[in-house]
């Protein structure tokens, strides 16, 4: 970053030093050869060749800024005597018409007068020559040279011309007189100069092309906009659009195309600052200001369609001088860098950088605009400021760009370093889990054959009742462990779009598991009539079967269990309710904050088998068919704890339009 600070810093002095002694006239502000000039407005517009020497003329030394005016200002040039051929050279390009007058051979001026032989007598000027983009297609020049241009004849006498500047834009006018090759090699000298100029504004914008073509930025686009819009702006500032239209027989349009490149060129730019400030989270209504920029374009058009084209190129320049503000306010209040405020990826470009980058482009349009507007001589070096102002932002612009891509670069890569060791760590947690599987899967399959083999012997002959009832049990929890964890292997892979929905009569099933689990004697049914629900038949006979387990294992010997099932209406959707509820252990009542975490057991049921994934199992799937479960610990007034299963009657029609919607989302 410092080498390219390095390198925008000597360019900017580079091309800084070489306008100037480009552009600048070394001998004098004027050329050699202008001996005075002086000026005054026609506010009308309308004043006779005639009258203009009845005007209240004022002397003009440098560079007339007249700012947007709807008349016409008047200049009075005396050319020194010259031996050779001059040149009289008009500045800016744009200008939209200047007309050259001299007075009649029969009312030359005295030599060293300013004034008429006689200031009551009337002057008459003959019409020379008419320059400006108005009038391209008439001139010479204009299809060679980058200015208007008027030749002066040899004189061994000074001589006054008369100069009659009117345009839409803004009234610039920097007049030179000097020798043919004096100005043949300004022109070179010119040519030159813009040559380069253009060359660095058109590879700027390579590198955005080229930028754009690894990957769409949108800030990177925006500059590319900013700066086709540049290109076409300076063309027409210095006079290459209208010498290119004058060369195709289009020098009529020079004047228009000039003032669109106008308020595109504001237009694009503020597109792109807007882009490029809106990633450091600056004040929002200065943000929005900057984007508001962006329709300066129709507005002008619209402007342009009514007849207003001066009113909207005033409105532009005045929007090009206050948009840096605005800009240098958003710099400066960008919250991206406030230490308070956590970020995922660092801001791109330093503060330092960005501050810098708009201070310079705020002051530097400021001298470019002011002696538009009027507001400033800036004597010639307003002619040169809009092209030093694009260049140095511009240099700015793209060290900021580069940083920025660099940066991006450097976030990119470290995303792709993250996403692969988070692809590599869910890689070793599927291998991980899919191997806890196929050890899950083993082990339950070698523990069934020899529990079924220890069953089997217990059942024969030979063996004490009360050592067989105690064999049984042990051989009842180690199967109760191994079915839970091989439940809790399988909700975490259960697809539910593949479940089948079956009837399922509740009273048979809980009648079914009670038998199974030889509780007939502790477990009261309580249904008041038969319920039907349509779901998987598998999944509600294990969250049943883990609530009467989980009864029967922690209360007390020989207690009552009630299991009641009863129809439930929760939020408009039919259901079902399935209560456990039992007496527990002494001291031995479960945390209701934890009772339904994986492999949560109260301390004081350690000493019994058990896995503690039970009503873990209940809650996982009774949510996943789209019902609840809650714990209804023991109050003073009710000894008993419980667990209330709620269930919907009819799941087919919810899963069918979940299914619907996933579908819809898939790409």
């Amino acid at each position: 970053m410092k080498r390219l600070q390095l390198f925008v810093f000597a360019a900017v002095l580079f091309w800084g030093v070489g306008l100037q002694k480009v552009w600048a006239e070394p001998s004098s502000m004027n050329g050699q050869y202008i001996e005075r000039l002086d000026v005054f407005f026609d506010a009308s517009g309308e004043l006779d060749a005639s009258d203009i020497e009845e005007q209240n003329w004022q002397p003009l030394k440098g560079m007339l800024t007249g700012g947007f005016k709807q008349g016409a200002h008047w200049l009075r040039a005396r050319v020194a005597a010259h031996a050779e051929p001059l040149v009289l050279r008009m500045r800016p390009a744009f200008v939209d018409s200047v007309e050259i007058f001299a007075p009649s051979p029969g009312e030359a001026r005295a030599e060293g007068s300013m004034a008429g032989p006689d200031k009551s007598e009337a002057v008459t000027l003959k019409p020379l020559a008419r320059l400006g983009d108005q009038h391209l297609n008439t001139q010479v020049f204009s299809k060679t040279k980058l200015n208007g241009l008027f030749e002066i004849p040899p004189s061994d006498k000074a001589q006054t011309f008369y100069l009659r500047l009117t345009s839409v834009s803004s009234h610039l006018l920097f007049l030179e007189a000097h020798t043919l090759s004096d100005a043949s090699a300004f022109e070179q000298n010119q040519h030159l100069v813009l040559g380069l100029y253009l060359g660095f504004l058109l590879t700027f914008a390579i590198w955005a092309l080229a930028q754009l073509y690894l990957g769409y930025d949108r800030v990177i686009a925006a500059f590319l906009v900013k700066q086709i819009a540049d290109l076409a702006y300076v063309s027409g500032f210095t006079g290459l659009m209208g010498m290119l239209l004058s060369r195709a027989g289009l020098g009529h349009w020079a004047d228009l195309a000039f003032s669109l490149s106008i308020l595109v060129v504001v237009a694009a730019g503020s597109f792109f600052h807007a882009s490029l400030l809106g990633e450091f989270r600056p004040y929002k209504w200065a943000i929005r200001i900057l984007w508001s920029g962006i329709f300066v374009l129709p507005l002008g058009l619209v402007l342009y369609a009514v007849g207003e084209l001066q009113l909207a190129l005033i409105t532009n320049t005045v929007i090009a001088n206050l948009f840096p503000l605005v800009s240098l306010v958003c710099a400066l209040s960008a919250g991206a860098y406030r230490t308070n405020e956590k970020s995922e990826l660092p801001p791109s470009i330093s503060k330092f950088q960005l501050v810098l980058t708009y201070t310079i482009f705020a002051v530097s349009l400021q001298v470019a605009t002011l002696p538009a507007l009027g507001l400033w001589a800036g004597q010639e070096l307003a002619l040169n400021a809009f092209l030093v102002h694009g260049f140095i932002t511009s240099l700015f612009l793209l060290a900021l760009l580069m940083t920025r891509a660099k940066q991006h670069e450097r976030n990119r890569l470290e995303a792709r370093s993250q996403m692969s060791l988070m692809e590599q760590e869910v890689r070793l947690l599927s291998e991980k889990r899919q191997e806890q599987g196929r050890f899950m899967a083993m082990l339950v399959h070698e523990l069934k054959t020899p529990l079924s083999v220890i069953r089997m012997v217990l059942g024969g002959v030979g063996i004490e009742s009360s050592l067989r009832r105690a064999a049984g049990r042990a051989v009842l929890s180690m199967s109760d462990v191994i079915e839970r964890c091989r439940q809790a292997e399988m909700v975490q892979d259960l697809d539910l779009q593949m479940s089948k929905f079956d009837p399922i009569e509740l009273r048979d099933l809980s009648l079914d598991l009670i038998e199974e689990r030889e509780m007939a004697s502790r477990v009261r049914l309580e249904i008041a009539h038969p319920l039907t629900i349509r779901l998987d038949r598998t999944l509600v006979k294990v969250i049943l079967s883990n609530l009467l387990d989980n009864a029967n294992r922690y209360s007390p010997a020989g207690s009552l269990i009630t299991l009641r099932i009863e129809a439930k209406v929760q939020q408009d959707l039919e259901g079902v309710a399935l209560e456990v509820s039992n007496l527990p252990n002494l001291g031995a009542v479960p945390d209701a904050d934890r009772v339904f975490n994986k492999y949560y057991r109260h301390a004081l049921s350690q000493r019994d088998t058990g896995s503690g994934l039970g009503l873990f199992l209940v809650r996982e799937l009774s949510e996943r068919l789209g019902g609840w479960v809650r714990y209804n610990p023991p109050r003073h007034d009710r000894p008993t704890l419980g667990f209330l299963v709620w269930l919907p009657r009819e799941l087919k029609e919810l899963w069918a339009e979940k299914n619907e919607a996933e579908r819809t989302l898939l790409p």
